[in-house]
């Protein structure tokens, strides 16, 4: 049986054929940030988000690439 570490990183962004949603932590840990600057940057607009019915938001890591090499 295969497990997970809890703070592994994420494998690279999903093509189009496996695309899925990420969450804040697979976010923060692709990109070696915490995870309250991948908020603070949902907050501010500066990375677009997707907010679940449940109130947890979600990132498509596509769009968030896209926003990060705009911003440098």
């Amino acid at each position: 049986m295969f497990f997970r570490k809890f703070n592994s990183v994420p494998p690279t962004p999903q093509t189009s054929k496996s695309w899925r949603l990420w969450t804040s932590r697979e976010v923060a840990n692709f990109y070696g940030y915490q995870r309250s600057t991948i908020n603070n940057w949902r907050k501010e607009g500066k990375i677009p988000s997707i907010q679940l019915k449940n109130g947890s938001y979600r990132y498509d890591m596509g769009e968030v690439r896209a926003a990060l090499e705009v911003a440098q």
